[in-house]
């Protein structure tokens, strides 16, 4: 995938999907340290979004390119309010909507989000 896009797969209730991104360890095989998270990035109107805020969906990133089967679950999360789960090293926001299928099985996919491509969104914790 490319720097802002990706898309994820999980079907195991309460086990979170393996993406396709690589994070930096704490430190690099050479002994430097890797890039830090960041705490906070800004959205298209530059307001603050942190860990835990919510954000609505504006734009589907450019270099998703999700399966035939993928699309229209991507293309669902356009328009939706999500709750952002983390903050990559690159500035983006990581927003995952999940869906509930037979028997204990779930689907989830994921966007990690550039500023232009969101929208914070001002709500209580408790309407999640």
């Amino acid at each position: 995938m490319g720097r802002r896009g990706r898309v994820s797969r999980g079907n195991a209730v309460g086990v979170r999907p393996l993406n396709s991104i690589v994070r930096p360890h704490p430190a690099n095989v050479d002994g430097s340290q890797a890039v830090k998270q960041q705490a906070a990035v800004k959205d298209k109107n530059g307001a603050l979004v942190r860990v835990g805020d919510f954000v609505r969906v504006v734009q589907i990133p450019d270099d998703v390119r999700p399966t035939k089967d993928e699309a229209p679950l991507v293309e669902s999360m356009l328009g939706e309010v999500f709750q952002v789960e983390d903050i990559d090293p690159l500035g983006c926001a990581e927003v995952t909507k999940w869906w509930r299928l037979d028997k204990g099985h779930s689907r989830s996919q994921s966007l990690n989000l550039a500023a232009h491509e969101m929208e914070r969104v001002e709500r209580k914790r408790n309407e999640v």
